[in-house]
């Protein structure tokens, strides 16, 4: 497949062409469907394309021209569907780079910044303590990029007030995150934990909106049944063990409004999944987390909630 691309690009945004999304824009190439398996793909390809941009007095053009060949890797029959892989990819990356979401999608992730300076205190007298702590979180963050060879091994650093962690519902509550919450909080565990479900509510009263969690779950559903084209439902084969095969029926959501409904119910699913993990290990069963009914954040009542005080 020869292909070519243009771009009008308005003079404000001249200096923003994404160059990793126009591999994906291949005419034809693009309208496979995907697995996240990259194994249970039938068909490897290899993209060569060519970036030109014009700059003009009202804004630039961007060109991109090559060719792009497909080359099946196992037996297809007549009939059956060809699939690619973009890999496992949480909805954020899908609709960035291919325009869609998936329903239930078990890559999500979300982003959970523990922050040092989200605990300093505004009083003059503590600003030996502000830089203590700042110090300890500095010296926490340094010693993680030396384990993981982040950093590159400068001599002088940038001091670090943050740091992010991106949890999913398979991973919600890594023990990393955990540890620089306790940095944050004087090494007390049960501030820590506070301090984590602190962040966690306030994530999730920016997903939610104004709505409940009873109320997204019921808008998700409602969309996730249309069969209008908003959704797509792909019936996709699987093979667990050799003579055996399973059939699974994946839900990607396709326009705009069925993705924006989509992105946010995947983002609450993984926060109610980080929110469980701290209530299990603050050994609260009982408490108030995020979960159907009455108690669930919503609207102005989580919004007038004080702030705890951590420190």
């Amino acid at each position: 497949v020869s292909f070519s691309l243009t771009l009008s690009l308005s003079r404000a945004r001249c200096g923003c062409v994404c160059l990793c999304y126009l591999p994906e824009q291949v005419p034809m190439l693009d309208m496979f469907n995907s697995v996240e398996d990259p194994s249970a793909a039938n068909w490897t390809s290899n993209v060569s394309w060519e970036l030109k941009i014009d700059s003009g007095p009202n804004g630039s053009a961007a060109a991109a021209a090559g060719r792009g060949e497909a080359v099946l890797n196992c037996a297809v029959s007549r009939g059956e569907q060809i699939f690619s892989s973009f890999g496992p990819k949480g909805n954020r990356t899908l609709l960035g780079c291919y325009g869609y979401c998936r329903w239930e999608n078990p890559f999500e992730r979300v982003a959970i910044w523990v922050s040092a300076l989200r605990l300093l205190s505004r009083e003059e007298e503590d600003a030996s303590e502000n830089m203590a702590l700042l110090e300890r979180f500095q010296q926490f963050a340094a010693a993680g990029e030396q384990e993981t060879g982040e950093g590159g091994g400068d001599t002088e650093r940038t001091m670090i007030g943050g740091l992010r962690f991106d949890v999913t519902v398979q991973e919600p509550l890594p023990e990393r995150m955990v540890a620089a919450a306790r940095v944050c909080c004087g090494d007390d565990e049960n501030m820590a934990l506070a301090y984590l479900r602190e962040i966690v509510v306030e994530s999730t009263l920016q997903v939610l909106g104004g709505d409940s969690v009873d109320e997204l779950e019921d808008q998700a559903s409602a969309w996730r049944a249309k069969r209008d084209g908003s959704t797509v439902h792909i019936e996709v084969s699987t093979a667990p063990s050799p003579g055996q095969e399973e059939v699974q029926l994946k839900s990607y959501a396709c326009s705009p409004e069925a993705c924006a409904l989509c992105y946010r119910h995947s983002q609450l699913a993984v926060l109610r999944a980080v929110d469980a993990a701290l209530a299990q290990r603050m050994d609260d069963g009982d408490g108030d987390h995020i979960s159907h009914g009455g108690d669930s954040p919503n609207g102005e009542e989580a919004r007038t909630q004080k702030r705890p005080k951590l420190a």
